[in-house]
């Protein structure tokens, strides 16, 4: 039964509505400088060829459903009959809009889950999500919501949706395969609360359902693409980031820019002093250490989390802890791989509580550590986006400088550490948190 003080449907509409209002205030005041410059070239390709050339531009890297909502701005302002130059303002508001919506998705799913009306509101007014879609302007903020519509719905044992939003999410951008085993061992973990679906046909039919929604996702976006032979040239292009620059972090302040100092940190159009082809230890490369390190993290989040798999928090947690793996610890980051652990860690305090307690401690004090783990990660996701790029010239002293750099790198280490203890706890639990029938409830 769901709490007296979850918002209500009218609570969570008005919610809605300010962060919409909030965001399309902020959408045409400008955009990082960089990306922006990139995507005006991209869309002015794409607005006069159409989408099927998005793959004869040099340096796009986009999956298919990334190079559509590029092209989609134009369109709309077409077909709506607006003269909206590339970089206006109201062209600015209609590239974004795509970025906002996603927020709003993330903010509607979080308020399904939660029973505190405060959590809601903490993202509407989230400046980690305000600064990636509504300045920014990039696509992380898409594929960030589809994923934890991912999870969402396979915790509610929706495998085909689960697959179509996880497929989505794989047609925006490419980081969301790590996350891979995260989604499908949550929809598998969900049969093992009933004994009369804890069977081989069980599983199977739900992995069916699921690799046919993925394939359907994947499927739709690629079929222009494969139908004018295209394909080799789209997946070429897909993973051009991962061959090359060699840089160790693009402006991710993670473990990689504490190892070097911030030597190993590439900065748009600079010289590249140190690649992450550099001999590090024992003949290993940068590069093939961050492989290591990301592997063995992804092993270890998936062994914790399948040990706490009735508990629904937990898998909200997992993705947090992919989110800040992927981040931390592979050469290649940039400072906006770490935006899916605010989501994440939104959706875990929503769920948390309930049930979790132990050794004397309330419900309400096991979602204050949530909550704060939560207010940790966005204030250090938010200062790295900061330090990246700031959205105005009163912080313009603060980026790029080394001492505050540090702090944030390590502030967001920390948080993985704090996640990881967090899970292990919740997988000693005896009796495993949150069943089906309460997820579902909620």
């Amino acid at each position: 039964m769901k709490s007296s003080s979850q918002p209500t449907t009218n609570v969570t509409i008005v919610i809605l509505v300010a962060s919409l209002l909030v965001r399309l205030l902020i959408a045409p005041l400008g955009a990082h400088p960089g990306d922006l410059s990139i995507f005006t070239y991209w869309t002015a390709v794409l607005a006069k060829h159409g989408w099927l050339a998005a793959y004869t531009i040099p340096d796009t890297n986009y999956p298919p459903l990334g190079m559509l909502l590029l092209w989609l701005p134009h369109q709309t302002l077409e077909l709506l009959r607006l003269s909206a130059p590339t970089g206006s303002p109201l062209w600015l508001i209609c590239f974004k809009l795509p970025m906002i919506l996603a927020d709003l998705l993330v903010i509607a799913l979080v308020s399904r889950l939660s029973s505190w009306r405060w959590l809601p509101i903490s993202l509407a007014l989230n400046p980690a999500l305000i600064l990636m879609s509504a300045w920014w302007g990039q696509l992380d903020s898409v594929y960030v919501a589809l994923l934890v519509a991912a999870v969402f719905v396979a915790l509610h044992r929706r495998p085909f949706w689960a697959g179509i939003s996880f497929g989505l999410a794989l047609m925006v951008k490419p980081q969301p395969v790590f996350f891979t085993p995260i989604v499908v061992c949550a929809l598998l973990s969900r049969l093992s609360l009933s004994d009369s679906d804890n069977s081989y046909r069980a599983q199977i039919s739900q992995l069916v359902l699921f690799g046919a929604g993925l394939a359907l996702a994947i499927l739709i976006p690629m079929l222009p693409f494969v139908a004018t032979g295209q394909t080799a040239v789209v997946l070429q292009h897909v993973q051009n980031p991962v061959i090359g620059p060699n840089f160790p972090t693009l402006n991710a302040l993670n473990f990689w820019y504490v190892v070097t100092g911030g030597a190993g940190n590439w900065h748009f159009n600079a010289p590249l002093l140190l690649p992450d082809t550099t001999l590090l230890i024992g003949g290993l490369s940068y590069r093939v250490v961050g492989i290591i390190l990301v592997i063995g993290w992804l092993i270890l989040v998936c062994a914790l989390v399948w040990r706490a798999r009735r508990s629904a928090p937990a898998w909200f947690l997992a993705g947090v802890l992919i989110a800040l793996g992927i981040f931390l610890w592979p050469t290649q980051a940039h400072e906006r791989y770490s935006l899916a652990a605010v989501a994440f860690a939104a959706a875990f305090v929503g769920i948390s509580g309930r049930g979790e307690a132990r050794e004397g401690m309330s419900d309400e004090i096991v979602l204050q550590k949530s909550a704060l783990l939560y207010a940790a990660i966005t204030l250090s996701v938010t200062l790295n986006l900061l330090w990246a790029a700031p959205p105005i010239r009163l912080l313009e002293p603060f980026a790029g400088t080394l001492i505050p750099a540090m702090l944030i790198a390590m502030s967001l280490i920390a948080c993985a550490v704090w996640g990881v203890l967090r899970l292990e706890m919740l997988g000693l639990q005896r009796n495993g948190g949150i069943k089906r029938s309460e997820i579902e409830s909620s």
